[in-house]
């Protein structure tokens, strides 16, 4: 009789540590798989600042440089804007610049200067423009 309860509880213990590896398996493979997504993310990130990035050919590469900052700038509001309009996060109350800052992967000096070019304000001023122009639509 002590044998078939010393068998069940090793069965037992057995069975509890095959659960806890499938979920130590699980929980690894699925953290893997959020680092893989948040890796694709950076890399295409990269891809864009890269491409914005000026190329230095000649001598005369300062105004092509302050154009293609510009263009690389004004790529980055729109990406910015979208990104606030599309999921509404000016009406979040608690949105700050430093959420933004992470999402941009830019400094807050660049990013202040974003909005400060591309809407003639701070970034208070901008989403509490925002907000106005959604309580005048409702």
């Amino acid at each position: 009789m002590e044998t078939t309860h010393i068998h069940s509880f090793l069965i037992f213990l057995i069975i509890i540590i095959a659960l806890l590896l499938f979920i130590e398996s699980f929980t690894i493979y699925w953290l893997i798989r959020i680092i893989k997504k948040k890796n694709r993310l950076i890399k295409q990130k990269q891809q864009a600042l890269n491409d914005c990035s000026p190329q230095k050919e000649s001598d005369n590469t300062k105004t092509s440089d302050t154009k293609t900052k510009a263009e690389c700038d004004n790529e980055l509001f729109v990406e910015l804007n979208r990104i606030i309009i599309d999921e509404s996060l000016y009406l979040k109350p608690t949105l700050s610049r430093d959420e933004l800052l992470k999402r941009m992967h830019i400094n807050k000096n660049h990013f202040a200067n974003l909005i400060q070019k591309n809407t003639g304000t701070n970034f208070n001023g901008y989403i509490n423009n925002l907000r106005l122009e959604h309580a005048q639509c409702y």
